[in-house]
C-alpha cells in the first residue's frame, strides 16, 4: 500500500481538532498536535516493527507510559522482547492509553495496528485484529484507528 500524505482532514474532535478519518498505514510524517501510538514492550526498546519507526517521532529507550515526542507506546510484549504479553495485560495498557488520551484532548492519536505485527500469535492479522480492536472501545474523540478497526468499535 502505498503512503498515504496528509490532506485537508474530513474530521474534526469536539474541540475542533482537525483530524483524518482512519490511521494511514504507512506514517510517515506528522503535524504538530498528532501522536503516533505504536506497539512497544514492557522494556521499551525499540528494536523492530513501528516501536523502530516511532524513533522518528520523538520515541526514546526507556521511557513509556507518557507520550514522548510525538509518539505513545501500548506495550504487548514483556521486557524480554520475546514473550507477547497476555490479552488481559494488553487490555490494561490500553485503559491506560485511553487515560492519557482523555489528559491530552488536544493532542490527536494517531494510533496503529497495535499487537498485530510482531505481537501477532496468529496465523492472519485479522484473528488479532479481532482480538485487540475492541479494547478501544470507549476511547475519547482525540483518538483515530486503522480502517480495520472500524467494524469492532461500533
Amino acid at each position: 500500500m502505498s503512503a498515504i500524505k496528509f490532506t485537508t482532514p474530513t474530521l474534526q474532535t469536539p474541540w475542533g481538532i482537525p483530524t483524518l478519518d482512519y490511521t494511514p498505514d504507512d506514517i510517515k510524517e506528522l503535524r504538530e498536535n498528532e501522536v503516533f501510538v505504536y506497539g512497544d514492550n514492557l522494556a521499551h526498546r525499540h528494536g523492530a516493527g513501528a516501536a523502530k519507526h516511532a524513533l522518528k517521532f520523538g520515541a526514546m529507550h526507556g521511557l513509556g507510559y507518557q507520550v514522548v515526542g510525538q509518539t505513545y507506546g501500548i506495550s504487548t510484549k514483556d521486557h524480554t522482547v520475546k514473550h507477547v504479553l497476555s490479552l488481559e495485560d494488553i487490555y490494561k495498557e490500553i485503559n491506560y492509553f485511553k487515560m492519557v488520551a482523555v489528559q491530552n484532548f488536544r493532542k490527536v492519536f494517531l494510533v496503529t495496528k497495535i499487537g498485530c505485527g510482531l505481537a501477532n500469535p496468529h496465523e492472519t492479522e485479522e484473528e488479532r485484529i479481532a482480538e485487540i480492536a475492541p479494547m478501544f472501545k470507549g476511547s475519547p474523540p482525540n483518538c483515530v484507528f486503522p480502517k480495520e478497526f472500524e467494524k469492532y468499535l461500533k
